[in-house]
């Protein structure tokens, strides 16, 4: 685990502070979080591991949780870290999950990718394609400024080809029909990855793309410490 530096102005003295887990999506990293500020929690950035040989989601999911320390924490996933967020929940008992630019089920999950799963394409799926569709990824994304274009190329550049194929191909077979228990949805009205038209969010970001995380860290931060609060309250 890193606790991302930088990225908070504590009201509170750090050893009062509970701690938020925060899982980045397929294969990024801390830097999805590089302009969340805090108020009240201690922002932890979970960092992917290595897949076992054919593992499922489940099984990986128990496995990430061992490094979640603090009992009932606070966690909160972005894109297929709210996926994982979902998953871990069924690991341990969480105070409270935060789903951000993601889904909660398979209701939530867009036809597309149903389609991708039963044909062909899965199987040409691979990280170094994915890597030189950056373009398309910038198009899917909804990149608006050099800033994001730049820090999607960054993570599309590092993230690990065993984890990113992996992530893809768990992603494309996730199924799950609950929701977590104690959870909040924050979702951009303009996600293209996840659109808000099959999305039931506690809070729609107007204007968000599926980047949000980072190009609305401000409103985002904002919605995150209403939430804190409300649970230290």
């Amino acid at each position: 685990l890193r606790t991302v530096t930088g990225v908070q102005t504590c009201a509170l003295p750090i050893f009062f502070m509970q701690k938020i887990y925060f899982i980045p999506g397929l294969a990024a990293d801390k830097r999805l979080f590089s302009l969340i500020k805090l108020q009240y929690a201690l922002p932890v950035v979970i960092e992917y591991i290595k897949p076992l040989s054919r593992e499922p989601i489940e099984e990986y999911a128990f496995r990430l949780s061992k490094f979640i320390t603090d009992p009932d924490p606070v966690i909160a996933g972005v894109s297929f870290g709210g996926i994982m967020a979902h998953e871990i929940s069924l690991h341990i008992k969480t105070k409270k999950v935060i789903l951000i630019s993601t889904i909660k089920n398979l209701k939530e999950k867009p036809l597309r990718y149903k389609f991708i799963e039963y044909s062909l394409l899965q199987n040409i799926i691979s990280a170094s394609a994915i890597k030189h569709m950056k373009p398309a990824a910038h198009l899917f994304f909804g990149t608006r400024t050099l800033a994001e274009s730049q820090l999607l190329d960054s993570l599309i550049d590092d993230a690990d080809s065993e984890i990113l194929e992996w992530s893809v191909n768990e992603f494309l077979k996730w199924s799950r029909t609950t929701v977590p228990e104690n959870y909040t949805h924050i979702h951009g009205s303009d996600d293209r990855v996840f659109p808000i038209t099959k999305i039931t969010a506690d809070y729609i970001i107007n204007g968000g793309n599926h980047l949000m995380i980072y190009s609305e860290a401000k409103k985002i931060s904002e919605i995150i410490d209403g939430i804190l609060k409300d649970k230290t309250g």
